[in-house]
């Protein structure tokens, strides 16, 4: 599990090394994110969150694509879950991130940066790249 204090340590890290990478290459804007710690990508707790506010809304899987079989797998498990712009918005909302200090359009510019050309939607690894780009542009 992430605790608050881990949380804290990854943003203030993620400050320091985008200063650093602002003030040697130059690079800036939504492009740039922090770097996401191993410990985040294996957490049980934010990969549930992430397929909860995945599923929240989305439309119910067709008729002739669900099975009577109790023991059949999911088909759309939570490795190829994916979360829309409508949806990474949600849960910046939810966690009270979006206000003065960081706009919707940032975080809209931070989630369409993490995406794939031609792509809309984020797996697992690419919603928490899309936070630590959120860490990174939220500022002080």
């Amino acid at each position: 599990r992430v605790c608050l204090a881990e949380y804290e340590a990854f943003c203030k890290k993620a400050r320091r090394t985008l200063r650093r990478r602002t003030m040697s290459s130059g690079a800036f804007g939504p492009t740039a994110s922090a770097p996401v710690p191993p410990a985040y990508a294996t957490d049980a707790r934010l990969e549930e969150m992430f397929v909860a506010y995945c599923v929240v809304g989305a439309a119910k899987t067709p008729a002739k694509e669900r099975t009577n079989d109790p023991g059949h797998a999911i088909q759309n498990g939570p490795s190829k879950r994916t979360i829309d712009e409508r949806r990474f918005l949600r849960v910046l909302k939810d966690a009270k991130l979006i206000g003065p200090s960081f706009s919707q359009q940032q975080a809209q510019l931070c989630f369409h940066s993490q995406c794939a050309r031609n792509e809309r939607k984020l797996d697992h690894a690419g919603f928490l790249r899309a936070l630590g780009a959120v860490v990174a542009h939220s500022g002080p």
